[in-house]
């Protein structure tokens, strides 16, 4: 088991070396649930939005910052920064 955890940051270490990580990120935001990645239908949650939420998501919402968005597809919330999405919860259904 620890060879196989050594053997996997060992890889992950040389693709960072090789700068093939950098190459997945992306400037404009996308839904990380999606499979076809879409880049219609995303936008900033709102205030309102944020009223809407249960505790926890509120305040991963408001911990991640001004960079979060909403995909009109799969109702995900998630923050995009600098390339970087992270998910982090699904917003309610109406």
């Amino acid at each position: 088991m620890a060879d196989k955890q050594t053997r996997q940051r060992k890889v992950g270490a040389e693709a960072a070396v090789k700068g093939r990580v950098s190459t997945n990120l992306s400037a404009d935001p996308y839904c990380p649930r999606c499979n076809a990645r879409p880049i219609d239908g995303q936008r900033n949650l709102t205030s309102e939005e944020q009223l809407r939420l249960r505790d926890t998501l509120r305040e991963a919402v408001i911990a991640a910052g001004g960079a979060v968005y909403r995909c009109d597809e799969c109702r995900a919330v998630y923050s995009f920064r600098d390339g970087h999405r992270r998910f982090l919860g699904y917003f309610p259904k109406d």
